[in-house]
């Protein structure tokens, strides 16, 4: 509920192309599209980045238990995969969100 709405009511800037370092952090759900990496970012609380790449997913989200006060997370877009892989990617980030939803709030 409150997630998706935060999430969805978030502002994109897609000709913006910035680098992770010179982002600023900010308690708005401004989302960004990244071009060069391919994916957007969408800041849910601000301080803690989080890097939610297939190798750092798992990591990332168990350690949310552990952090007290924001999070950063970079889903990669389903563009990047081939066509039989584009269902299994949105599945994997629908399921992410859902887990840092639970996490979170």
């Amino acid at each position: 509920g409150r997630f998706a709405y935060d999430v969805l009511g978030g502002s994109a800037d897609n000709n913006k192309d910035v680098k992770k370092e010179e982002e600023e952090d900010t308690n708005t759900f401004k989302i960004e599209h990244f071009r060069r990496k391919n994916r957007y970012s969408f800041l849910i609380r601000d301080q803690v980045r989080l890097d939610m790449t297939d190798t750092q997913q798992t990591l990332n989200v168990a350690g949310i238990r552990d952090e007290a006060h924001c999070f950063e997370i970079e889903i990669e877009t389903v563009l990047q995969y081939k066509p039989t892989q584009c269902l299994k990617a949105a599945c994997l980030g629908i399921n992410m969100l859902k887990d840092v939803a639970r996490f979170v709030y």
